[in-house]
């Protein structure tokens, strides 16, 4: 009856909407929204946040939300609880954290209890919220659910432990050494750093390209920290939530696909450093580190990118080469 007596009011009665990130990408963004509305099926809503895109880009999604009877507004304002497709026209690069949190905040005010927070790179191949809503009930502590996201490579992403010096120092300097044994520990299932139960894996984060947020849990943290612009915004939302008692929750029960890094592409080799500058940011606010540990963090992505990196490439180089002219000759043989 109470439903009933909300209907009547106009009020929604929606679980969930997709909030999606735009910067100067409308093509992909429109087709990512005509992906969701053909594959998912229920009632949701759709939120666009436009990150200050340039003007040519804005005005594809314009002319998208007017065909399509969106209503088009500004940050500032705050639409009707009745409105199911929504463009939100920031009026700059606010970048992932406080874009994503103009979106979020908008979808609380019409009165969704999920979001789920989406890359424009991501593709659905079959319909996730119901699999992803059932996860997250099933424990009142859950505040996200990421599902099993596969990269164009076939290859899994995430989800991830918790960082720490071993990872982004040892590891890189010990490659040659702890990675056969990493390789060798994951085969003989040695290595479990994550805990399983009833199905559904809790791990420290997931990918941060599609994943499904509680929004009373995202609002009692203080929704993503916004003293980041671009990478690590998973990181730190995972540490705020475990500390007020919430959990992060994975299921492969269904997937998505990603098309990696095609916004991000757009910045070339500066993203690399903007994701050390957010890994800082989260290591010295979040995790406590000093002056002599973030040093060795620096250290350990500076020998990363130019020494580690760069040495792999050029052998992987010469393997393939070495193999091509092996097939070559037996051929000619």
């Amino acid at each position: 009856m109470l439903v009933f007596e909300f209907a009547l009011k106009g009020i929604v009665t929606m679980e969930v909407a997709f909030v999606i990130l735009n910067w100067n990408k409308a093509d992909m963004t429109i087709q990512t929204v005509k992906n969701v509305q053909s594959t998912e099926i229920g009632d949701f809503a759709v939120v666009v946040v436009d990150n200050g895109s340039e003007m040519s880009e804005k005005i594809k999604l314009v002319r998208f939300a007017q065909e399509n009877n969106w209503k088009i507004i500004d940050e500032e304002e705050c639409p009707d609880t009745s409105c199911k497709r929504i463009l939100v026209l920031a009026g700059f690069n606010y970048g992932y954290a406080k874009g994503n949190n103009i979106g979020l905040k908008l979808a609380k005010s019409l009165r969704v209890n999920w979001a789920i927070v989406m890359n424009n790179d991501v593709v659905l191949e079959e319909s996730v919220v119901n699999t992803l809503l059932n996860v997250a009930r099933s424990d009142r502590k859950i505040a996200v659910v990421g599902p099993k996201i596969v990269g164009l490579d076939g290859k899994k992403q995430g989800p991830f432990g918790k960082p720490g010096l071993y990872d982004r120092v040892f590891y890189p300097l010990l490659y040659p050494v702890l990675y056969p044994l990493k390789k060798l520990a994951k085969r003989l299932r040695l290595s479990k750093s994550i805990s399983t139960q009833n199905n559904v894996i809790y791990p420290y984060r997931i990918m941060g390209c599609f994943f499904l947020l509680n929004l009373d849990a995202m609002e009692k943290v203080g929704w993503f920290d916004e003293g980041t612009f671009l990478y690590g915004e998973e990181l730190i939302l995972s540490e705020k939530l475990l500390r007020h008692g919430y959990r992060v929750a994975y299921t492969e029960r269904t997937y998505v696909k990603h098309i990696h890094e095609a916004t991000t592409s757009q910045l070339g080799k500066k993203r690399d450093f903007m994701q050390l500058e957010s890994e800082l940011y989260y290591f010295r606010k979040y995790r406590g580190y000093g002056k002599v540990r973030l040093t060795l963090v620096k250290f350990g992505f500076l020998y990363s990118y130019f020494v580690l990196v760069p040495v792999l490439e050029f052998l992987k180089k010469l393997v393939n080469r070495w193999l091509s002219t092996h097939r070559n000759s037996k051929s000619l043989q």
